[in-house]
């Protein structure tokens, strides 16, 4: 969840810098150790400042905050009543409610917000990547490569290559796959570390009939990432490619 919060963050930051007290504030429970649970550092926010709750981003860093504690019904409260003040950081505040309806279970509900949100904001690409999964779980490639595209067309990154690798691979677009991983790889090397997009390209690969590239891909991944084993496909990969016995 921190990751999802980090994203939340990155995507406005004239917003966030136009509060730099609350900005402040925030980044100061952050590196506080004294506030060791969540929760506590949810409430030290919700009490440091009370003008910083109607400013928008700080709004959606306390509801997320709520989040990562595991009381998603106080984040989706801190959200609504954020969206019912002021109309800054709308979207992020959607988003945070739709991510706490999913990890409430309530998936047809988040869903269905997150449909809302592409409406109203068809360009905002966590909700785009929000959706995204939800097709990616019905196993709806088409639909899905849809979202990946756009998410692509609005921001080409390294993250959107490895999305793109990820859908390709399913519709059978083995060599487009490779090639975005490539791509991804060449923008940022660092990325060899997680394995999706990797598993894909490697597969995609095999089936080219470009076995030693192949190997050489799932080689560096192992290399980078001592927890390969945790991934049982990939294992299963790097044992039929002859790299463990």
């Amino acid at each position: 969840m921190r990751i999802f919060l980090s994203f939340l963050i990155s995507i406005l930051p004239c917003l966030a810098h136009a509060v730099p007290d609350c900005e402040a504030i925030y980044q100061h429970a952050l590196k506080n150790t004294n506030l060791k649970a969540l929760t506590e550092r949810a409430r030290y926010l919700e009490t440091a400042d009370a003008t910083c709750i109607k400013t928008g981003m700080f709004d959606v860093w306390l509801a997320a905050e709520y989040m990562d504690a595991g009381d998603n019904q106080k984040a989706i409260e801190t959200a609504q009543n954020a969206l019912k003040r002021q109309k800054q950081a709308r979207p992020n505040l959607l988003q945070v409610i739709a991510q706490a309806h999913l990890n409430q279970g309530k998936t047809e509900q988040a869903e269905n917000l997150a449909r809302d949100i592409a409406v109203e904001f068809p360009n905002y690409v966590p909700n785009l990547y929000f959706l995204m999964q939800f097709s990616t779980k019905k196993q709806d490639w088409k639909q899905a490569k849809i979202y990946v595209d756009k998410i692509h067309s609005i921001e080409p990154t390294a993250l959107s290559y490895l999305g793109l690798a990820t859908i390709y691979h399913q519709l059978d677009r083995h060599t487009e796959t490779v090639d975005y991983v490539y791509k991804a790889l060449a923008m940022e090397p660092q990325r060899i570390v997680k394995v999706t997009g990797i598993l894909e390209a490697i597969f995609s690969l095999v089936l080219l009939d470009r076995r030693p590239e192949a190997t050489e891909l799932a080689r560096r991944h192992m290399a980078a990432n001592p927890n390969w084993r945790d991934n049982k496909t990939f294992a299963r990969a790097a044992f039929e490619l002859g790299l463990v016995k």
